[in-house]
């Protein structure tokens, strides 16, 4: 099941390595389930790996979503620099 499930997402992400990694950003992006059970994170991967095959997360959007993320990441971290001084 799951080998057919990873054939359907290459037919968005044709790069078997550039799907793994896509996915595994997307799914950090995803917010984190309400309960926190031992798999979470599964969840998360495999909700990730279901936008890609439905067409929900293009590999455009994930790419732009985690700069956005980096982004504030980058301007949080000279914000508390300069609070610190």
């Amino acid at each position: 099941m799951a080998r057919v499930f990873v054939d359907d997402a290459l037919k968005e992400i044709p790069n078997r390595n550039e799907l793994i990694v896509m996915a595994a950003i997307h799914a950090r992006t995803l917010p984190e389930n309400k309960s926190k059970t031992i798999g979470s994170w599964k969840n998360r991967a495999v909700e990730s790996m279901i936008q890609i095959v439905d067409g929900k997360a293009t590999q455009s959007s994930i790419v732009d979503a985690w700069c956005k993320k980096q982004s504030a990441i980058k301007k949080a971290r000279a914000e508390a620099v300069r609070t610190e001084k």
